[in-house]
């Protein structure tokens, strides 16, 4: 099966991206890229496209609530159970590498991956403790404040057994202490209709 072609060069495309959006990554040779990159630009010019930097796709992939690696991950031991991410190990599989230790592992859940909204204009620095009544039960790992959203944004690990929707938790941030709860995620299209409409759904 032939390649396909964008702007007469051989491209591989994948219907994705960091964004939560439904985008698209352009997988090309070296030697192509700057040419499909202006040309990409020209062509969404009448749009509005424009190229934005790093620090842009980090509010929007924290928007989507997209776990980045290993600022999400700060225990440098994680497992998919206390991230959401079990959906990706199939246990049932023949022996692969790593298999044994994830067996180990799969009921030790120390934290749960939560989202908060923070009663803030401006985001909270990682690393922010979170408490409850005093009492230390997680931390905030990335964080943003949305303008699309007009919202404080963390993602955060707390202890399981505070994870619950609707938990009210106090953040103890350099700004001082200030009021959030657990909230739903993504925090953007959380029902994921702008990147799986439900006519595409099986």
């Amino acid at each position: 099966m032939p390649r396909p072609r964008l702007f007469g060069f051989p491209v591989s495309l994948a219907r994705g991206g960091y964004s939560a959006e439904l985008g698209y990554e352009v997988f090309c040779r070296r030697e192509d890229a700057v040419a499909i990159w202006d040309r990409i630009l020209e062509a969404g010019a009448p749009m509005g496209v424009i190229p934005v930097s790093w620090a842009c796709l980090d509010i929007v992939r924290l928007e989507g609530a997209l776990l980045f690696f290993p600022f999400d991950m700060p225990e440098g031991d994680t497992t998919p159970w206390e991230v959401g991410a079990d959906w990706t190990v199939d246990l049932d599989k023949p022996d692969f590498h790593g298999k044994a230790a994830l067996l180990r592992r799969k009921n030790e859940i120390r934290c749960t991956q939560v989202g908060i909204e923070i009663d803030a204009t401006t985001a909270i620095e990682p690393g922010t403790l979170l408490y409850i009544d005093g009492r230390k039960v997680g931390s905030v790992n990335s964080s943003t404040w949305s303008r699309y959203l007009m919202k404080s944004l963390a993602l955060c690990h707390v202890e399981p057994d505070v994870s619950a929707i609707g938990t009210p938790l106090e953040v103890r941030a350099s700004s001082g202490t200030l009021p959030a709860r657990i909230v739903r995620t993504p925090f953007y299209d959380p029902l994921r209709l702008r990147t799986h409409p439900l006519h595409e759904r099986r």
